[in-house]
């Protein structure tokens, strides 16, 4: 009997954008721009309680009538997401006992930026890195853009995860695989509330040829351990919000499916 489910993840996972979605005028038709300024009535820790309220982690937990925990956080990458599944589980041995890991996008690294200051990088063109400088801005932007690309961010990211994975079934937790959609795992530059804008950057999307086999290895593995048929890349354009993440129906799309799914998996 399935008696906890423990979530990880990035802001798909933690549910931002809920709570504007509910609360700020007209926040739908916004674009990214627009709502990021959008004003908002409330502290950071009551939009966030809201999001976590009313997510799909929450959701499948109402209808499974099991408990959640909810350690997704905004902006991280796969490396911190597998390090913090892996942390949330220090004993040797669980039982009754489901993790649930949803994978992001690859264009996150983990970095160590000022005075052992660990924190995930969100790399995107022309959208610099809130915690970084200018300097370290642009250092990051050259890097990941000009030669690191997502092929090789891709190969870390799977092992890191896949890894967090194996561990936690060694320790008699069932634990299992989540992506978004296909086109959050593309470059930075394919997201759709990118299009559009001058990037004086050049971006190699080519696959290096050395590491299409690993690529095939890997992903092979993530479909082994992935926790629905009905992935969630078959949620449409019209369940996204301004930032790109599910609106409440999606969230409710999302939670009716992998409760089903949870319900069935045999320990």
């Amino acid at each position: 009997m399935i008696k906890k489910i423990v979530f990880a993840g990035c802001s798909i996972t933690a549910g931002t954008e809920l709570w504007e979605e509910k609360f700020v005028p007209q926040y739908t038709a916004m674009n990214v721009f627009q709502a990021g300024k959008a004003t908002r009535s409330a502290s950071d820790e009551q939009i966030n309680e809201y999001n976590k309220q009313y997510c799909y982690p929450s959701l499948v937990g109402n209808l499974l009538n099991a408990e959640i925990e909810n350690i997704a956080l905004r902006g991280i990458s796969n490396k911190e997401i597998a390090m913090r599944a892996i942390l949330k589980f220090p004993e040797n041995h669980y039982d009754d006992t489901v993790a649930v890991i949803q994978m992001t996008t690859h264009n996150r690294l983990l970095v160590n930026y000022s005075n052992n200051l660990v924190n995930s990088a969100v790399l995107q063109p022309n959208w610099p890195t809130h915690f970084l400088n200018s300097r370290q801005n642009n250092i990051m932007q050259e890097f990941f853009l000009e030669f690191f690309n997502e092929s090789l961010t891709m190969v870390e990211d799977y092992v890191s995860v896949l890894y967090a994975v194996r561990l936690l079934r060694s320790k008699n937790i069932p634990c299992y695989l989540l992506r978004i959609s296909p086109t959050k795992l593309n470059q930075p530059l394919e997201e759709p509330h990118l299009k559009g804008q001058e990037v004086d950057l050049i971006v190699n999307e080519k696959d290096p040829i050395l590491l299409n086999d690993i690529q095939q290895q890997l992903l092979k593995e993530f479909y082994d351990f992935k926790l629905t048929a009905k992935s969630l890349e078959e949620i449409t354009n019209a369940d996204y919000l301004p930032q790109w993440h599910f609106t409440q129906s999606g969230h409710d799309l999302i939670a009716k499916d992998l409760a089903e799914k949870i319900k069935c998996l045999h320990f």
